[in-house]
């Protein structure tokens, strides 16, 4: 009784100096919903899930929201009144709002343009006569036409939009002074120490004597940039004279260190000792990187690595200290060769030669291979790679066999944060070829599609879930023996209801076989902040496996439901969770480092 005193008293001095937001209210807005007035502002009435707090900043900007949203709406001689009503540290913010009148288009000019027709500007501008006046809209519209004409060789275009109001009509006039036409000239480049300028000229699209064009410049400079071999480019225009219209172009480049010696520690999720299609590992991960400097003033490099992990098999603290052979049960080593160009194609390589060994309990895996790998990337967030892997695998009572593999891996994004999302999407797609053309005795195809997506839902709250489908196509007569990578379940990144070591192998036909060449697999989860870092969770996990179509009957999935409570430290999140097979029964706890998906 005294300990909850005692916590009653500290959380009352916590928050005692904060006035909570009891409730936020609308009046006047008859086009505008009081749901879509709140949606659009900072400031939060508390709810169950989420205690909102006071602060006059939050008022201020949740003011300009508010009126942004009505002009976006016609509604620009909008009056926003905030009334604050402090009462008991409780708050009651009310909006006392005169919309007046919605204006509209009547007449879109356009004055001063030669290269591109009214025509073609109206189109670029998206708004017609009669269409609902949004300043905000036809603003970033303009932005678009400046691009347009910066692409087509005017570089001192002046844009300037005028409104006319009458009744509740607006008339638009844009004036244009287009400039002359200005071409690109000479390029040359400065801040190279070690390697050569062909390495700057091959990544450029830029040609002398083409019409100046800034996205060409744009991209350059990304072409450049990603060749990782600068930690900083600069393209800066060099006027000759004002009579000229040729503008030379300067390079300013910064490149990378030369030599490199890094460390990391954080935490991670690694293959499991059964192959990559079983649940993976999460461990304590120390890294360790040096770099060479560029080889023979070429951009090319070499990398030494090394990981080592502390594995935790997820069902209690202590599984960091089960440590019985070896200190680190995970150990990686590899040797690295990159290079951004192969002859005269910007194709990048990364070509490695690895031992990777892993351990849990008895049961030891033992790889070593080459693996190169093609990689292109649209974006940090699109990218898509192709590999090809030549490895030996050691595992239990496997024949040991030349594995032959080309892989291609897809995966594309929009995640707030890669550790800890609260919002966005994550696709990935997964093909793994072995044998055939490569060469062996070992032929299939696997498939491994995973869909993650996170909502913001009650504020803070994050309401997320993940999809896995994955299938192996045998091809050619092949002994199932030799394969390596069978679909498993279990464990705290997938079924958190049963442990790795389970069986949750489904055969219709009372097959011996329990090599899973399906597997699907479903997660739901809502995660709710409490207080800071400190955070709890109600999930559901639903998945099966199978050889055949037929064995994925939905009478037959394994799940669970279940609850947990999660802690955010600088290295990402720690949990802990407790699973109830089929809602009923004797629960599973475990505990992890990071999330399960």
């Amino acid at each position: 009784m005294k300990l909850i005193t005692k916590i009653i008293i500290i959380f009352n001095f916590i928050f005692s100096s904060q006035k909570e937001i009891e409730q936020i209210t609308f009046t006047g807005n008859s086009h505008i919903s009081s749901k879509e007035l709140s949606e659009a502002i900072s400031l939060k009435q508390s709810s169950i899930f989420n205690k909102s707090f006071y602060n006059s900043s939050l008022l201020k900007l949740s003011n300009i929201q508010l009126k942004n949203l009505y002009n976006s709406k016609g509604f620009i001689n909008v009056k926003i009144k905030p009334i604050v009503d402090i009462n008991n540290n409780k708050v009651i913010v009310k909006y006392d709002i005169d919309e007046e009148n919605q204006y509209f288009i009547k007449e879109i000019n356009f004055v001063g343009n030669r290269i591109f027709s009214s025509q073609q500007l109206l189109n670029m501008l998206e708004v017609e006569v009669d269409d609902v006046f949004n300043p905000l809209k036809i603003t970033k519209k303009l932005k678009k036409i400046i691009q347009n004409y910066l692409e087509a060789g005017k570089f001192y275009i002046s844009i300037m939009d005028e409104f006319f109001e009458e009744n509740n009509k607006v008339s638009i006039r844009i004036n244009i002074s287009e400039g002359k036409t200005y071409y690109f000239g000479n390029t040359s480049v400065v801040g190279l120490k070690k390697l050569k300028p062909n390495i700057i000229s091959r990544e450029s699209i830029i040609k002398n004597g083409e019409i100046y064009n800034i996205s060409r410049i744009e991209e350059t400079q990304t072409r450049i940039f990603s060749s990782l071999l600068f930690s900083s480019v600069e393209i800066l225009p060099q006027f000759r004279d004002e009579i000229n219209d040729t503008i030379d172009l300067v390079i300013k480049v910064k490149e990378m260190s030369n030599r490199d010696i890094k460390g990391e520690v954080g935490f991670g999720q690694t293959e499991s000792v059964k192959g990559p299609n079983h649940p993976p590992n999460t461990n304590i991960e120390l890294s360790s990187t040096i770099q060479s400097g560029f080889f023979l003033n070429t951009p090319n490099k070499f990398t030494f690595k090394v990981d080592l992990g502390i594995l935790n098999n997820g069902d209690n603290i202590l599984n960091f200290l089960n440590v019985k052979n070896t200190l680190f049960p995970r150990r990686n080593f590899s040797l690295g060769y990159r290079t951004p160009w192969i002859y005269k194609l910007r194709i990048p390589l990364n070509l490695k030669i690895y031992d990777h060994y892993v351990e849990e309990g008895e049961k030891t895996r033992h790889k070593q291979g080459i693996d190169a790998l093609f990689s292109y990337r649209k974006s940090e967030r699109n990218r898509l790679e192709g590999r090809f892997v030549l490895e030996f695998v050691d595992y239990l009572d496997t024949p040991r066999e030349l594995e032959r593999k080309f892989k291609i891996t897809h995966q594309r994004h929009s995640l707030d944060n890669l550790i800890s999302p609260k919002t966005g999407g994550f696709l990935g797609i997964n093909v793994t070829l072995r044998g055939t053309f490569l060469g062996g005795n070992t032929h299939y195809v696997l498939s491994d599609i995973e869909y993650r997506n996170f909502h913001h839902i009650f504020n803070k709250a994050v309401f997320c879930y993940r999809f896995k489908y994955g299938i192996i196509n045998i091809l050619k007569n092949t002994n199932e023996e030799t394969i390596s990578e069978f679909f498993y379940l279990g464990g705290n990144t997938s079924l958190r209801g049963w442990s790795k070591e389970d069986s949750l192998y489904n055969n219709d036909d009372n097959d011996k076989n329990e090599n899973a060449l399906l597997r699907n697999l479903t997660n739901i989860e809502l995660r709710i902040p409490l207080y800071n870092n400190i955070g709890c969770g109600i999930f559901f996990d639903a998945g099966i496996l199978g050889r055949e179509n037929k064995d994925i009957n939905f009478s037959k999935y394994y799940w669970n439901i279940g609850y947990g409570i999660s802690y955010n430290t600088p290295l990402g999140p720690v949990r802990f969770d407790i699973a109830y097979p089929y809602a009923i029964g004797k629960y599973k706890s475990s505990f992890s480092l990071l999330y399960s998906f």
